[in-house]
């Protein structure tokens, strides 16, 4: 029988017996015995519809495991780099560039301090977000998976609550800055085109699960990055760019807190699905490297968007638009 034939106490993610043994010196070396984790061949056992279902998805590379923990000899994930350019992918977006726009705009706030924010808040905000990328190597479970063990069975559910949300705001946010550009190049195509245009390719993509993710993410961000070069090259020749000062005060204050808190909040909002993209890398990878790679991966897209986002809304600031 399929996975979904067991009962609630012998299949749950942290519940569950070991499925496999580990040895006593897997146990001294600092490695997560394997308890609970989910061979891969259990999702197409048996001739249950889950089961048939799981071998009709093994047939077009979609990705059959859900929630359940990952063996550690499945952990097989050999790239390093595709670590970086999934997160590059990611963040070389326009909802990011957007961010950095809105200093000015919503928030009256001077070119440099807007800078100094972006820097040091985009900083702040990703570091949550390296440290649990380095425990999907080591446990093999889902970052929700594992806030179970920080909050308990009851609070996570809140903190499920609190993703769910997030993920729906922000997928919002997305389709509909991304429409916003399509139409910006064809006004012939209306808003919920785009909008339809996004959310079938995303889902598209997202459905065949991490291996075509990583894939794609490889590869999504270049033409991205040259676009955002195209834009940076034509507002350096215009010569349109023009300082405003930074503000004093109270209200000041009260900007550049709120400011920080929407970039804060971007950066970090990807800790809850931080272990997701890690979690088959080999147990052994070093955790340094997953840190620095995902730092590298955050940091750069966020900084260089968020910036030119900021100058080039600076600048039309200053020129009246």
């Amino acid at each position: 029988m399929g996975p979904f034939s067991k009962n609630k106490s012998e299949y749950d993610v942290e519940a569950a017996p070991a499925e496999k043994s580990v040895s006593s010196s897997e146990n001294g070396s600092g490695i997560v015995p394997d308890e609970g984790a989910v061979p891969a061949e259990t999702f197409v056992l048996g001739d249950s519809w889950y089961a048939r279902t799981q071998r009709l998805a093994g047939k077009f590379g979609v990705e059959q495991r859900g929630i359940e923990r990952v063996p550690s000899d499945e952990r097989s994930d050999a790239g390093m780099s595709q670590i970086g350019t999934l997160w590059l992918s990611a963040n070389m977006v326009v909802s990011s560039f957007a961010i950095g726009a809105l200093a000015y705009p919503v928030f009256y706030l001077g070119f440099i301090d807007t800078i100094l924010i972006i820097f040091f808040v985009n900083i702040m905000g990703i570091l949550p977000v390296c440290f649990f990328s380095t425990f999907g190597p080591r446990f093999g479970l889902r970052q929700m998976v594992l806030s179970r063990f920080y909050f308990g069975w009851y609070g996570v559910k809140i903190i499920a609550v609190f993703n769910i949300l997030a993920c729906i705001g922000w997928s919002s946010v997305n389709v509909i800055v991304g429409a916003q550009l399509f139409n910006a190049v064809n006004h012939n195509m209306p808003g919920w085109a785009g909008i339809l245009v996004i959310s079938v390719s995303t889902f598209l993509i997202t459905l065949f699960g991490y291996k075509i993710v990583h894939t794609y993410e490889r590869y999504s961000w270049i033409p991205c990055l040259i676009i955002f070069l195209i834009v940076l090259g034509e507002f350096a020749h215009s010569g349109q760019f023009e300082n405003i000062p930074m503000g004093v005060g109270k209200s000041e204050a009260g900007s550049a807190l709120s400011f920080a808190a929407s970039v804060y909040g971007f950066s970090t909002g990807w800790t809850s699905y931080a272990a997701d993209y890690t979690v088959y890398q080999p147990v052994n990878r070093s955790r340094k490297s997953i840190f620095l790679w995902t730092f590298a991966g955050l940091s750069f897209p966020l900084l260089f968007t968020q910036m030119l986002g900021a100058a080039i809304a600076t600048a039309m600031a200053a020129n009246n638009g």
